[in-house]
């Protein structure tokens, strides 16, 4: 009897594994096969736009692009379980665009008053790629080929930065989006009166940043409008707005930005006096910028003064003795 009692015992332990084994294995299948709701409480498409736009409010330029960055392979890792969500890959654009951006140390209006937009970090343009390819994918996934304005002004604005694609292609981005009188963005209204621009449509980007509230107002936006100008060869325009800016602030940076290029445009229009002069009042503020003094030198020798010209520019070589243009210029003596 006790022997017989124990083979029962046996098989009933048995079955009881097999059925643990069942319901484990159908657990991780379920797990499986439904992974995607049970992981949606992370990978939320609401929850990642939520965590992108706090992330856009902080103001330190190393914590966003930290938290921007961490956010990206979030929404890598979400795309990569939504293979055919269009959603996946528009937020994947926004935020590897985002992160280009960061990497780039300024929005498209600070680029232009610096004269940087075609200073792309090679991680900066790795990310801006990734933000076409992902848009492009999206929109591949969408039927109608469309995504909106919001994010073919990031598919144009990264191409733009990239030079992945013409002036015109780009304007065609943005026009067959919408209404581009209808962005809403003041930086991006600023995008697209460059685009304009570029495109040899001078007044309708001129008119379309002076109509447009909060466009051209503020000292960034002065600026922005006297950039555009200048971009435009409209220089008796250019030289208003920036003398506007001048008697409005005292901050050096500004006002040194200012100079430079006042001094670059008297210099484009052969007027090497008062080129030199703003030239001179941008090294008073910045004693140390080689570059200045550069300019320096190109005004006096156009102004005859070869040897002055030869002393500044040895003066930058002093200074950097690998910098090149200073090496071309005394080359050309």
């Amino acid at each position: 009897m006790y022997y017989r009692y124990k083979v029962v015992n046996k098989k009933r332990g048995f079955r009881k594994t097999i059925v643990a084994i069942v319901l484990i294995g159908a657990v991780l299948f379920l797990g499986y096969r439904y992974r995607h709701h049970l992981q949606f409480w992370k990978y939320s498409g609401n929850k990642l736009e939520q965590q992108v736009a706090k992330a856009r409010s902080i103001k330190d330029g190393g914590r966003r692009l930290e938290e921007l960055e961490g956010i990206s392979e979030d929404i890598d890792r979400y795309k990569l379980s939504n293979l055919t969500d269009s959603d996946a890959y528009l937020l994947s654009g926004k935020v590897h665009y985002l992160v280009g951006e960061s990497h780039m140390g300024g929005s498209f209006s600070d680029l232009v008053i610096n004269d940087r937009t075609a200073d792309i970090a090679p991680l900066a343009e790795r990310e801006l790629f990734i933000a076409m390819r992902d848009i492009r994918k999206a929109a591949s996934l969408t039927g109608s080929g469309k995504v909106g304005m919001e994010y073919s002004l990031i598919l144009a604005k990264a191409s733009f930065y990239t030079r992945y694609l013409t002036p015109a292609e780009i304007k065609s981005i943005v026009s067959e989006a919408g209404n581009p009188e209808d962005i809403a963005d003041i930086d991006d209204v600023r995008f697209f009166s460059m685009i304009l621009m570029l495109n040899k449509e001078e007044d309708r980007s001129i008119r379309l940043l002076t109509e447009r509230k909060g466009a051209v107002t503020g000292l960034q936006g002065k600026l922005f409008l006297a950039s555009s100008e200048k971009s435009a060869k409209r220089y008796t325009n250019a030289i208003i707005h920036y003398s506007e800016v001048l008697k409005e602030t005292g901050d050096d940076r500004i006002r040194k930005l200012v100079h430079l290029n006042m001094g670059e445009i008297y210099f484009n229009q052969s007027l090497f006096q008062e080129s030199l002069t703003h030239f001179i009042s941008a090294g008073e503020i910045d004693k140390g910028d080689l570059n200045v003094k550069i300019w320096m030198g190109k005004n006096y020798n156009a102004l005859g003064d070869k040897e002055k010209a030869k002393s500044i520019w040895n003066e930058v070589l002093l200074a950097d003795k690998t910098n090149k243009e200073a090496k071309r210029l005394l080359g050309v003596l």
